[in-house]
């Protein structure tokens, strides 16, 4: 613990955890009503500041959203007209621009967010069938496998709530070269990282060939970091140990276009622990 500039120092922090559910995920202490955008970015800016203030070289991490429908308005926030008054096609866009005129109305012009941090899990298909669980049946196991294309491909369409409905899809599909181009767009120089994902499958190859996809996919296309939810055992543990000790003697997986630069750190209970990757391009 310390300072970011020291060996053991914090290095960053999440201004929280997808807010857009709290009404959902913490209802006794939130209540039911959704949350609003106002409350989120006043508090956002707020705690940004002081964090900088106490530690210049931390990075801010922001907003922890859970996937597409808080990705749009903030899970449907009941001031999402009021507060965007139809400048901005989504709350990730609104986001980026209001984080980006907050830092650059400070005396000091510090950015108040770094990293822009969204969540990633594979949706349910139109079938019924749902990647993001352990199920070994050759539908589950073949959507598994081909929903990390999502993820890079364009050519790809995912037989999902979100990849069927064109607007979705327009602005969020392919996920990384979509966020890449809406930071380029909205806040040019912020890195971006997905903090929680999985496609699960830790008792069948198929998770493994996930896993070990998902991680060259978020390398290719300069992920900043990426943080695996969940136990990392059975095949998913296989996934990453292609990269990082594929022949059990800790042998690294250096190639040419992407190097890994691994560590693995405790986390809360509810997560057991977690790979966490920074990934860099070559």
């Amino acid at each position: 613990y310390g300072k970011s500039t020291t060996a053991t120092g914090i290095k960053g922090y999440a201004l929280d955890n997808e807010p857009g559910i709290w009404f959902h995920s913490h209802p006794v202490l939130w209540g039911e009503e959704h949350t609003r955008v106002k409350y989120l970015m006043d508090n956002s800016f707020e705690l940004a500041s002081r964090v900088k203030e106490l530690d210049p070289g931390a990075e801010i991490f922001g907003p922890a959203s859970w996937g597409v429908a808080e990705f749009e308005n903030l899970q449907f926030a009941p001031d999402w007209d009021e507060m965007n008054q139809g400048q901005y096609p989504n709350f990730v866009d609104y986001y980026l621009a209001k984080m980006k005129q907050q830092s650059e109305s400070r005396a000091d012009k510090k950015r108040l967010l770094d990293v822009l941090d969204l969540h990633w899990y594979p949706q349910a298909t139109n079938d019924g069938v749902s990647p993001f669980d352990n199920g070994t049946d050759y539908a589950t196991n073949k959507a598994r496998m081909e929903m990390t294309r999502s993820l890079w491909d364009p050519t790809y369409v995912e037989n999902t709530w979100i990849g069927q409905d064109p607007g979705k899809r327009e602005q969020f599909l392919p996920f990384l070269p979509k966020m890449n181009q809406q930071i380029n767009t909205y806040y040019p120089g912020t890195k971006f990282a997905i903090s929680e994902y999985s496609y699960m499958g830790i008792t069948h190859p198929s998770g493994g060939i996930a896993q070990a996809d998902a991680l060259g996919i978020f390398g290719k296309q300069s992920l900043y970091l990426a943080t695996y939810w969940g136990g990392v055992d059975g095949y998913i543990k296989s996934g990453f140990d292609i990269y990082q000790n594929y022949d059990g003697n800790k042998i690294y997986n250096s190639g040419k276009d992407i190097e890994f630069y691994g560590y693995r750190t405790g986390t809360s209970v509810s997560l057991g622990f977690s790979y966490d990757l920074k990934l860099r391009s070559k």
